[in-house]
């Protein structure tokens, strides 16, 4: 899945940026993979964004693994 973001309030300038998620079998399980790409300047506003993605996947990553379901 992917998408353009045409317009945000959030901070770090996501206008124009391209947000992907993927999923692909490996062995019994699955993985996805997540980009955040098109941002003009590596300046503090994408530093911001970079560790505003990093506490939401790895709530994302620690749920899962504490789960029934089974996913690490």
């Amino acid at each position: 899945m992917a998408w353009t973001t045409i317009s945000s309030n959030a901070p770090g300038g996501w206008e124009g940026t391209t947000i992907t998620f993927d999923l692909q079998p490996e062995g019994g399980n699955t993985v996805l993979s997540f980009a955040h790409r098109g941002f003009e300047q590596a300046n503090e506003g994408y530093e911001r964004v970079a560790v505003g993605w990093e506490y939401y996947l790895g709530n994302l990553q620690r749920y899962l693994a504490s789960s029934q379901m089974g996913f690490t």
